[in-house]
């Protein structure tokens, strides 16, 4: 009987440290697969005329997906979508951050059936999102939306989040005197962030959601996509 515990317990151990080293390296490991940076890194010359041209402009980004990945975009990684350190290098003043609700396995452009296999539920049981992002697709968007408060809460000297035009305002009039200041905006990729329920419109407005597309990827109740191939005769 020992002997079986001994094996039970060291079993257990195994486990419980193979699904700890999950958690912690593969969300990392397949966010690096699929946004992955030539290497070695071979940076370009610029002249004066062009980096002086640069920096008077207001340069803004309509898509970001790294909410969807957990690591703290407070600080700078090398891989992946942007993170506030290298917005503020690339003098970045304002980024959309698109919250990845539903996304097909294989990302298939043409087709993609409702009842497609979705990556991002697989993203959640391996970060171990809340359990309720595990099936609704509003609380995936609200959690992402969460963690973007927290950036900012966390570095709100250089964050500065972006809901109505009276921020925005206080946003520009900010930045003049800090010409790292990053303003956030928050959006969803597709109305199917809604779970079909047109009221999760105001939930999400009130957790600060200012941007929607209707589709992306696949149909949902506010529409969809019908692609018809065309051929020259």
């Amino acid at each position: 009987m020992s002997h079986i515990k001994k094996i039970v317990t060291v079993t257990s151990i195994g486990l419980a440290i193979f699904l700890v080293a999950i958690l912690v390296f593969a969300p990392a490991y397949v966010e690096q697969q699929f946004n992955r940076v030539a290497r070695p890194v071979v940076e370009p010359t610029i002249s004066l005329e062009a980096q002086a041209m640069h920096d008077a402009l207001f340069v803004v980004d309509w898509h970001s997906d790294s909410l969807m990945w957990d690591r703290d975009l407070n600080q700078q990684a090398s891989f992946g979508h942007v993170d506030f350190p290298r917005l503020q290098q690339g003098h970045v003043a304002l980024q959309m951050f698109t919250t990845v609700t539903k996304s097909p396995s294989g990302i298939n452009y043409e087709r993609n059936e409702a009842t497609a296999t979705d990556s991002v539920t697989q993203l959640a049981l391996v970060q171990a999102w809340p359990l309720d992002t595990w099936q609704s697709l509003t609380a995936r968007a609200l959690h992402q939306g969460h963690k973007l408060h927290a950036f900012i809460a966390a570095n709100p000297e250089q964050i500065h989040f972006v809901s109505s035009k009276k921020s925005l305002q206080d946003f520009l009039l900010a930045r003049q005197s800090n010409q790292y200041l990053v303003g956030a905006l928050l959006g969803t990729e597709g109305s199917h962030a809604l779970d079909g329920e047109l009221n999760n419109i105001q939930v999400l407005y009130e957790a600060g959601f200012r941007m929607m597309s209707l589709q992306h990827f696949f149909d949902n109740k506010l529409g969809g996509l019908y692609m018809v191939s065309v051929s020259k005769v």
